[in-house]
């Protein structure tokens, strides 16, 4: 899925929420080393309706603000896990850019999320009391993540020898030539790297995906 929620990495893996979590007290020395995350950093609202939704009508609601996308999620329970992560993703010019700085900050998460102008991604997330859950996505400035200093960023944190490079599926749908020069730095330096494939939810998606030759 494109953000985070309080009970999942990503899409799949059952945790606790990020905001209720603090970062490691310490790691192991296979921990070490540098993994590197890239991609969608967002402000997920969630929306929790206690009942069933009712349709053009008032549905009181308790919301919550969380930090979503792909590349922060994995960025942060890793560093929950104990590893040693660095953040790149690119944020807008606004109060919700603060937010996530301060909130990657406060996890501890090495960072670097330079601003574009206008807003920084967003996500509405609303599940109902069955279990429902529908997300109402903006990319914001993560579809610029292409066009700013990240790519030089990104090229100085490879080498300087990270164990690993994950790479948020949107970053490709975003900017499918810059996933592209990206992984053939990787591969040069000899860097394993992941690409998340929870963005393989549409025939959209997966054509760009192959333009980036993934």
């Amino acid at each position: 899925c494109r953000t985070g929620c309080p009970n999942r990495i990503g899409s799949q893996t059952r945790g606790r929420a990020l905001n209720s979590i603090e970062p490691p007290a310490t790691r192991s020395p296979a921990t070490n080393r540098t993994i590197v995350t890239v991609g969608d950093v967002m402000v997920d609202t969630l929306v929790h309706i206690p009942g069933t939704i009712r349709i053009d009508a008032d549905n009181p609601a308790h919301m919550t603000r969380s930090l979503g996308g792909q590349a922060a999620n994995t960025a942060a329970w890793l560093q929950i896990s104990g590893a040693r992560v660095h953040l790149v993703g690119v944020l807008g010019d606004d109060s919700a850019a603060r937010w996530v700085r301060d909130r990657v900050s406060s996890l501890g998460i090495a960072h670097t999320l330079p601003s574009v102008p206008g807003p920084t991604g967003e996500c509405v997330i609303v599940t109902s009391a069955d279990g429902t859950r529908t997300m109402f996505p903006s990319s914001g400035a993560n579809a610029h993540i292409g066009r700013t200093e990240v790519e030089r960023e990104l090229i100085e944190l490879i080498r300087g020898g990270p164990s690993h490079l994950h790479v948020s599926g949107y970053a490709a749908c975003h900017d499918p030539t810059f996933v592209q020069r990206l992984l053939s730095h990787v591969a040069i330096e000899g860097v394993r790297t992941s690409l998340d494939s929870a963005a393989l939810t549409s025939s959209t998606t997966i054509d760009h995906w192959r333009a980036a030759h993934l």
